[in-house]
């Protein structure tokens, strides 16, 4: 199964959450993982002023069945569920449109003996090596905005901050060895409805002696990859392995990250499997 954490959203909700409670809060952490959201992503949330309104939309409201359709508006499956009368919500949907040109339907790829539908892309793509992981690291950049699709074979499934870890150190020292001259891959068809178990219990302080805290949090990925030049990204996917004639060839699971230019923290980390690779 597939697995994803698209940071930005959470930030953006969590900003949202401010507004709602007329000033700038202080919110402490109840985990390890809560903490290492707060001093890695959260204290870099002036960055998201690199999204545009139509990328990174955000809603909060006391009244939970407005917030429920706005989700079901937004074209999402996910509802929360009733609050106390004094609580409320926030709902973030971050879409993302990742440009190529030279892409169309290949042949069919093959993964443990099953077949799957493939994309090929012809462009002049970078190839990179991290001094931090033994794999190849491919990066396919938009013909728009200033955002890159990283992508490199995982080895083993990895989740939530776990999955934060490994991409991270893949990150670091990355530096460019070759190139080739084109990239297929498994086209992607994913919805997914994760619980944010790790984000429950976050808290902040309240006039007097109460506290808000977060009770429900949950996280929806819808992917389209298909044959075409346009394709929504609402968050990532992709592996590879060296193919021939100068091409990289995508046909196990593997890890994605995207970046966007001054953005310090990638939007989307992503492990996809055979699970999503569909047309």
């Amino acid at each position: 199964m597939s697995y994803l954490m698209v940071i930005p959203s959470i930030i953006s909700m969590l900003l949202k959450s401010n507004e709602m409670l007329g000033e700038e809060k202080t919110w402490v952490w109840v985990n390890d993982w809560q903490k290492v959201f707060l001093e890695n992503f959260f204290s870099k949330k002036a960055e998201l002023a690199e999204f545009s309104q139509k990328e990174l939309k955000t809603w909060a409201s006391s009244n939970i069945e407005e917030l429920n359709e706005i989700a079901k508006d937004q074209g999402l499956d996910i509802a929360l569920n009733d609050l106390s009368p004094e609580g409320f919500g926030a709902i973030s949907v971050m879409d993302i449109l990742f440009q190529w040109t030279n892409g169309k339907a290949e042949t069919i790829l093959t993964y443990s003996g099953q077949e799957y539908p493939a994309l090929k892309i012809y462009s002049r793509f970078c190839i990179k090596t991290s001094s931090a992981y033994p794999y190849p690291v491919i990066a396919l950049r938009s013909k728009t905005v200033g955002d890159t699709i990283y992508m490199t074979i995982a080895p083993e499934k990895q989740v939530s901050f776990y999955l934060i870890d490994k991409i991270e150190k893949i990150r670091q020292n990355l530096y460019r060895t070759t190139s080739c001259d084109y990239l297929k891959f498994p086209m992607i068809d994913m919805n997914h409805i994760e619980s944010l178990d790790w984000l429950l219990g976050l808290w902040t302080p309240d006039k007097g002696s109460s506290r808000w805290e977060i009770a429900q949090a949950w996280q929806q990925t819808k992917i389209k990859i298909s044959a075409g030049t346009e394709d929504i990204i609402t968050s990532g996917m992709f592996a590879l392995r060296i193919g021939e004639e100068k091409g990289i060839t995508i046909r196990d699971p593997f890890f994605l990250w995207i970046e966007r230019q001054g953005v310090s923290f990638p939007l989307v980390y992503a492990y996809i499997d055979q699970s999503d690779w569909k047309s």
